[in-house]
């Protein structure tokens, strides 16, 4: 791909005048959109991008298409020094506050981690929202069109802290895109990713969706017709899906360490989610949730 086309980063950490930690990746020339069939917004595609943030020499974006999916993988995105300091940042957030323990018991594989949510983000670490905002400019240049911080700020930006052990249900999010930034790189605790793979009902027959994603995300459609990718952890490496497209899981990390990295989720400028309060306090508290997966009740 030629120098004129490509998408540039460039980015640096600063300290703002509380000295706290500003991590900012910015989009330097965003590349035109596509008239690749293989690349529309419903179809992203998967990209690596080999130079680390800052670097001297100008950046190339090699373009590998894995089964038409909904899915791109961006190397050195943040810098191991970067990666260091926000992780620094965390475990002095951990020594003053626990973060909750979920633990939801689902067949096949259940919800274990823990997690520091939007909320907390905004009150005690809101040096990471400047990252979020950054990235979704990012996102919407590779995609042709704006996306958002999604409305509901709980759900918008959080940490997850999964343990030796811990993993995350198969699920589709509730928003349009979907990035991940991890943090270190641990033993296990792979992204197991099935790109479009999801029938999206309209409006007016949605009540029939979660009836619809059990046939579909079943082992054996999956094995019959799905076509997996598995993301291993590395420091600085982001993750951008279609969130409510892609089925995706946390396969259980393994070894000593925690599995540390930044969840980020965006939707169209415009776009209204309704509330989900349900979802929410099964996701990010620890408080008993009677019944089934809140997302998946309609």
């Amino acid at each position: 791909m030629s120098r004129r086309r490509a998408v540039g980063l460039a980015g640096s950490t600063r300290r703002d005048r509380r000295g706290a930690l500003v991590v900012v990746p910015r989009v330097r020339a965003p590349s035109p959109p596509t008239t690749r069939s293989d690349s529309s917004p419903a179809d992203v595609g998967v990209i690596r991008y080999p130079c680390a943030l800052g670097a001297r020499r100008p950046p190339r974006l090699e373009w590998c298409t894995m089964k038409r999916d909904a899915l791109r993988v961006i190397d050195d995105f943040l810098t191991a020094s970067q990666c260091e300091e926000i992780l620094a940042t965390i475990s002095a957030y951990r020594r003053r506050h626990e973060p909750p323990l979920i633990n939801r018991a689902e067949r096949g594989r259940s919800l274990r981690y823990r997690v520091i949510d939007g909320n907390a983000v905004a009150h005690a670490l809101s040096e990471l929202e400047l990252l979020y905002r950054h990235t979704g400019q990012l996102i919407g240049a590779w995609l042709g069109h704006a996306v958002a911080p999604i409305e509901d700020r709980v759900a918008g930006i959080n940490i997850n802290i999964t343990p030796p052990g811990g993993e995350y249900r198969w699920h589709y999010d509730r928003n349009a895109v979907t990035a991940i930034v991890y943090l270190n790189e641990v033993s296990g605790g792979a992204t197991e990713v099935y790109a479009n793979h999801r029938i999206l009902l309209p409006e007016r027959l949605r009540i029939g969706q979660p009836r619809l994603d059990a046939i579909v995300g079943a082992r054996a459609v999956r094995a019959l017709v799905g076509s997996k990718s598995v993301v291993v952890p590395r420091a600085g490496r982001l993750v951008v899906m279609q969130g409510d497209r892609c089925l995706h899981s946390v396969c259980p990390v393994e070894g000593s360490d925690d599995r540390i990295n930044l969840c980020m989720a965006y939707d169209r400028v415009g776009a209204r989610g309704r509330p989900r309060h349900a979802l929410d306090a099964y996701l990010y508290t620890e408080q008993t949730v009677g019944g089934p997966d809140p997302n998946y009740l309609g």
